[in-house]
């Protein structure tokens, strides 16, 4: 009787056990699908030439100068500051990030010393596409009223990610423009303008008229299926040999080796739910696209910026995958 008993339990034990496992490859794979289908749009649109990678290049600057501020402005006039605001995760986010960045310093100065692709090598490690891959895939987990966090550490990341990019090309760049333009630049990022225009209309508490925040709401929803079509449309594989070693590197860091030990550490520190989310898709995503922009308007390896965009962006379709399936596994959200 007691064996039964035991048989029986360990067969609902394990029942319950594939359900979950099977839910949590069913989550992997809502966050996945849209973002392949986006993406290989784009790329079908350009092989068949219903738009060429000029048209892609100028619809990004659109989404980057227009779409994407509108995204993060509403998504932080949508959040709750006062439920959804963690100092402790915020705090945890901006450390990260400034490890990152150091320890990637660090790492490069042995591996490509000397190497004129040396801050693109590092800007493709530390920079995180957040914004473009991490809304979505935090959208699509949390659900829309859960995205506060996740905004919130926008708001305050890229602007950081912003700031030590210039900082980085300025000092290991080859060639570097004046500080004052680079400062303007910085000041006049839209991404950056949206964050603190968000941040200030919510402290104030300010309330937009019902018919301008649906419009604002809609114009939101374009920017991230719009932006990986543009990801896609401008996918070239050129001259993988010749920059094999900087790719991996750039891919491993990205990908594998930040995500691996800060989210462990933020699992340690007792992180769980939304809050893990919008931490693993900042860690987790892969290269960001302004980085590419970055490179060239900086004078770096503009060539090289928008490969390690490319190949993170493809390989990340499958790392974003696993460490979904692996945290939902684990019950940590």
């Amino acid at each position: 009787m007691w064996h039964n008993r035991k048989w029986l339990y360990e067969k609902k034990a394990l029942i319950r056990y594939e359900e979950y496992d099977m839910e949590s490859l069913i989550l992997g794979i809502r966050v996945i699908l849209p973002i392949i289908v986006f993406m290989g749009l784009g790329y079908l649109f350009r092989t068949i030439r219903v738009a060429g990678e000029k048209t892609f290049r100028e619809m990004n600057k659109v989404c980057f100068r227009c779409f994407l501020p509108v995204m993060i402005f509403y998504n932080i006039y949508r959040s709750n500051l006062h439920e959804d605001f963690e100092l402790s995760v915020l705090i945890f986010a901006i450390i990260s990030v400034l490890c990152v960045f150091f320890a990637a310093i660090l790492f490069t100065n042995k591996a490509f010393r000397g190497s004129k692709n040396r801050s693109v090598v590092i800007q493709g490690i530390y920079r995180s596409n957040y914004v473009l891959f991490g809304m979505e895939v935090t959208r699509t987990i949390c659900g829309e009223e859960n995205m506060g966090m996740a905004s919130i550490l926008a708001a305050v990341i890229v602007p950081i990610f912003n700031v030590l990019a210039v900082v980085l090309f300025e000092t290991y760049g080859s060639e570097t423009k004046n500080k004052l333009h680079v400062l303007k630049g910085i000041v006049t990022n839209p991404l950056i303008i949206a964050s603190v225009l968000g941040i200030v209309v919510k402290l104030l508490d300010v309330s937009l008229p019902g018919l301008a925040e649906t419009i604002v709401g809609n114009i939101s929803r374009i920017a991230t299926p719009l932006a990986l079509i543009c990801l896609g449309g401008t996918f070239a594989f050129k001259k993988v040999a010749e920059y094999k070693k900087e790719l991996l590197v750039s891919c491993l860091g990205r990908l594998v080796v930040v995500p691996l030990i800060f989210l462990s550490i933020a699992v340690f520190l007792g992180i769980r739910g939304s809050n893990l989310v919008a931490l693993m898709v900042m860690l987790a995503s892969p290269a960001a696209i302004s980085s590419y922009t970055m490179a060239c308007e900086m004078k770096g390896n503009g060539e090289l910026a928008g490969m390690i965009v490319v190949f993170t962006s493809v390989f990340s379709i499958i790392s974003i995958f696993l460490w979904v399936f692996t945290l939902h596994m684990m019950h940590l959200f």
